[in-house]
């Protein structure tokens, strides 16, 4: 009886001892950087009646607009945007009309995009807003002008 106290004992300490050892291997980097959830939803985004997910997350000083859209194998993931973490995503659904950008630098074209259903909304405090939606094979970044 006493055999088993001491080698529980000593599997405790143990423990204790490899769990340490791991805190400071922790702590001083080398495990890579913590990744910080803000904000995320379940919404149909390409209108197939199934839930995708969509997750923004952070991790160091860029955040990551990711969404997983549901298969019939399981879920494809879309980077759809990195960026400031302290832009706020907005799940919607609407109907309408939109003017806006798409592309980059001086290759930028506005137009109106019409939207109908669900979308995503990212938009920095006093600065950019950006709209991504499903059309038929991808996502579509618009940038809004109005």
């Amino acid at each position: 009886m006493m055999c088993k106290i001491y080698t529980i004992f000593g599997l405790v300490i143990f423990s204790m001892i490899s769990f340490q050892a791991y805190a400071q291997f922790q702590d001083y980097g080398y495990g890579g950087l913590p990744i910080e959830y803000i904000s995320g939803c379940k919404i149909d985004l390409n209108n197939d009646r199934e839930d995708d997910i969509v997750i923004y997350i952070k991790g160091g000083k860029i955040a990551s607009l990711i969404v997983l859209l549901k298969t019939k194998e399981g879920y494809k993931p879309y980077l759809i945007n990195e960026g400031s973490p302290y832009a706020y995503l907005s799940c919607k659904w609407g109907m309408g009309k939109i003017k806006g950008a798409t592309g980059a630098g001086k290759e930028r074209k506005i137009k109106t995009y019409k939207i109908n259903g669900h979308y995503l909304e990212l938009s920095v405090p006093k600065g950019e807003k950006y709209l991504y939606f499903w059309e038929g094979r991808g996502f579509t970044e618009v940038l809004v002008t109005d």
